[in-house]
């Protein structure tokens, strides 16, 4: 969902943010875009760093940032990278929340108008499926090292110095937890695949083995057993690396 000027929400199948869409920082740049100062742009209790760059461009462009006070959220991951990333003008309790925007809309903005970046005209018609601009990511950022998650494309980083994003040339947007996030769950699966792979192969070997033994082939039974009992050895031990792994990351959280 996009905001556009004049009030109209528009619906949008445009590249996904974080892996996901609807997308809370394409909404909030959209807002910032059609409505400016007038935008109050609110981020609640989630994981990882969704809605922070959005809410940044609300700010830049004159808007009001209020965010759920990370005490009082239940996944305070959201609130709290805002916070560390933008300036924010109120930070309050779930409880308190309804009063301040009923406050916030009565008032006339503080602040001054501000000339909008040319990097946020540029995402917020990315998101809108303006697949003409998806040439205007090249102004915005530069190659990083790193492929894109979605469609395996160059990863450009996004050129800002509060925080550190990146888009590929398809349009696909990541802050940096969601994006070490991403890799870590590839990296995971892919682990898990190589397990299922030499088990599939232990298996394999196992009924040729026995196909083996029932032609009277001994020899050549038994060194099809090795093969299998070595490949289910090392099925093993990766299968212990990854959840003592598994065990690690969740005491140390």
């Amino acid at each position: 969902m996009l905001i556009e000027a004049r009030g109209t929400i528009r619906l949008s199948h445009g590249p996904k943010e974080n892996r996901a869409r609807p997308a809370i920082d394409a909404l909030f740049r959209s807002a910032a875009l059609a409505f400016g100062l007038d935008v109050i742009g609110v981020i609640l209790t989630g994981s990882l760093d969704d809605g922070t760059a959005g809410l940044l461009a609300v700010k830049r462009s004159g808007g009001t940032t209020v965010i759920q006070d990370p005490a009082d959220a239940l996944a305070p991951s959201m609130p709290s990278s805002a916070a560390k990333h933008v300036d924010i003008d109120h930070k309050v309790s779930l409880s308190k929340l309804g009063p301040l925007l009923v406050r916030l809309s009565k008032e006339s903005p503080r602040a001054e108008q501000r000339v909008m970046h040319e990097t946020l005209k540029i995402e917020a018609e990315i998101a809108a499926s303006k697949t003409g601009m998806l040439g205007g990511i090249a102004k915005i950022g530069e190659p990083s090292l790193f492929t894109c998650p979605d469609c395996h494309g160059t990863l450009l980083k996004i050129k800002d110095e509060q925080l550190l994003r990146f888009r590929c040339h398809t349009g696909h947007a990541f802050g940096a937890q969601s994006m070490l996030a991403t890799l870590n769950e590839t990296t995971e699966d892919t682990i898990w695949s190589a397990v299922r792979a030499l088990q599939e192969g232990a298996m394999l070997l196992e009924h040729l083995a026995q196909h083996a033994r029932d032609a009277g082939q001994v020899n050549e039974a038994n060194s099809l057993d090795r093969e299998a009992q070595d490949k289910l050895e090392r099925a093993e031990l990766v299968r212990k690396t990854l959840t003592r792994a598994d065990r690690d990351g969740v005491s140390a959280s």
